[in-house]
């Protein structure tokens, strides 16, 4: 995937923070009044930070909806199972195992 390779050219997002609020929130927020955000641009800010803002961003929506399933629940699930187009997207489902703490089974159907 482009965005693959755009996000492994950068170690980090260079302090670039992206919110894909662009529906609002769902769980565990469920604020549909919130907004998409990108923060802590600057002119050093290139495309790869910005892709890798993203993905990140992603990953991090994902980690909040397991804590809260971890909280409700009291059960910490064994993987994530993911599918869809992001799932061919190797990057973003490393740092979302990363994150998240768990391992990811990718759906081959």
């Amino acid at each position: 995937a482009e965005t693959e390779n755009l996000a492994k050219k950068v170690s980090n997002t260079n302090d670039v923070y992206f919110v894909p609020a662009f529906t609002g929130l769902g769980t565990p927020h469920w604020d549909p009044y919130a907004r998409g955000i990108i923060i802590g641009l600057t002119c050093g800010t290139t495309k790869e930070h910005l892709v890798r803002a993203a993905l990140e961003g992603i990953a991090y929506q994902v980690k909040e909806v397991v804590d809260s399933m971890t909280k409700i629940t009291g059960c910490k699930p064994e993987c994530l199972r993911v599918d869809g187009g992001a799932a061919a997207n190797n990057f973003l489902l490393q740092f979302q195992s990363d994150v998240c703490g768990l391992p990811i089974q990718r759906n081959n159907s």
